[in-house]
């Protein structure tokens, strides 16, 4: 999502979702989302401005600008990009909780009300390219983004056990974004076969700071209560990743792939929370304040090969291997350092035939891996109310997912079934 928000939409040529991305690509998550990006060949300069102004009853307003910049003269092209979202966002939710345990009955009722206003929303880009021939180019390319929000959530919490209690939160929250990626590519096509060499590399960081300040107030049975926390933290990620893929070209459209690739990712994030009491200095709430580090090392190779059994007949089929590294700390709970490394195989077959009277049949089966989302993992107290919080957990573990389609075509109609085991 961080590496989304840092696009420009307006330089979107189309987006494509790949079901069964083959081994080149990273065995993470269930498909591929592949974003294609405009491309200018002629010379010369072209600009273009771009407004657009939503509303509704909800949040009322917003507004979104773009401006984008091309250049290109001989072998060298440049693009630059702006844009900036200002209006307004909300939420609003309900929860409710129930134990009807004989001698133990508690129910809570919750609504929450989230409005938020983005003070300054603003995505920016720089991108340049040299052809060094007609077969070859080095580009270079920075996006990035600044999010300055500031709102209010006002929860209620009304508890019913052996007593009777209105709890009411009122949150205001200052919190500022910054993303910063910066990825770097070199492209050779070696032959007309369509043999081929790539290299990039990527750099990604996210640092997020926020505070909050939370007013609490309590009424049970009558009698009521005042409670003043700050909240204060960061959380920072940064993403590294080194990649080579190799396509030769072999006899009758046969193709072998080749290639490795490197990543790195490290969090490192902290959150603290104050009790705050008349004339006296803030007092840290240990059981509520966490710091957290991860650091995850993912070296990984494939191959594939492609080509066709006859004019109807195509298939495919690779393996790649990912080795998984990660040491995790928490100091919840006293502290823990958690290790582990694994290794893992993704094998990948597709075969697809043309039948007689236009039709179209394949066949595919995939494997690939879910890992947990960093902040899943992440036992950071996301505050709602005294007795209401969102928490990660350190000990979620990765699954493993095996696909099979069958899939068939006519005449732009399409028909599929599949069966996934996790």
């Amino acid at each position: 999502n961080e590496r989304l928000s840092a696009l420009s939409p307006s330089n979107i040529k189309s987006i494509e979702i790949i079901g069964n991305p083959g081994p080149r690509y990273d065995a993470a998550g269930s498909a591929l989302i592949n974003i294609v990006t405009k491309r200018y060949g002629q010379e010369g300069s072209m600009g273009t401005l771009r407004n657009y102004l939503s509303y509704s009853d909800f949040v009322g307003y917003n507004n979104r600008t773009n401006i984008d910049y091309y250049y290109s003269k001989g072998k060298w092209s440049i693009n630059g990009n702006y844009g900036i979202l200002t209006g307004n966002n909300g939420w609003r939710w309900a929860t409710s909780r129930t134990s009807e345990l004989p001698g133990a009955f508690f129910k809570s009722d919750i609504n929450a009300d989230l409005k938020s206003k983005m003070k300054n929303f603003s995505n920016y880009g720089l991108g340049l390219q040299f052809n060094l021939d007609d077969d070859s180019f080095f580009s270079v390319e920075y996006n990035g983004a600044y999010e300055d929000l500031r709102g209010s959530m006002r929860s209620e919490n009304t508890i019913t056990d052996s007593e009777f209690g209105i709890y009411t939160s009122l949150r205001s929250q200052e919190e500022l974004t910054l993303k910063n990626s910066l990825n770097a590519n070199y492209d050779q096509k070696i032959d007309s076969l369509g043999s081929n060499l790539f290299v990039g590399a990527q750099y990604s960081g996210y640092n997020n700071d926020f505070d909050n300040n939370i007013d609490e107030s309590s009424k049970v049975n009558g009698s009521e209560n005042q409670v003043n926390i700050n909240n204060i933290g960061d959380n920072n990620i940064n993403i590294y990743s080194l990649q080579t893929d190799y396509t030769k070209a072999l006899k009758n459209s046969h193709f072998l792939e080749l290639g490795i690739k490197y990543g790195h990712v490290n969090i490192n994030s902290e959150t603290q929370f104050f009790d705050i009491e008349s004339a006296e200095s803030p007092i840290r709430n240990e059981a509520l304040s966490s710091n957290f580090v991860y650091d995850e090392k993912v070296p990984a190779a494939y191959f594939n090969y492609r080509g066709s059994i006859s004019d109807s007949i195509n298939y495919s089929f690779g393996l790649r291997s990912e080795l998984t590294d990660i040491r995790l700390f928490t100091s919840v709970d006293g502290g823990e350092v958690i290790r582990d490394n694994y290794v893992n195989f993704f094998p990948n077959v597709s075969l697809n035939t043309k039948l007689p009277a236009g039709i179209g049949a394949y066949l595919t089966y995939s494997s690939r891996i879910n890992r947990p989302p960093y902040n899943r993992l992440n036992p950071f107290v996301v505050y709602q109310d005294a007795f209401t919080s969102i928490r990660g957990n350190k000990n979620l573990q990765p699954s493993k997912v095996h696909a099979i389609e069958l899939g068939s075509t006519y005449n732009g109609w399409g028909l599929k079934t599949g069966y996934n085991f996790t």
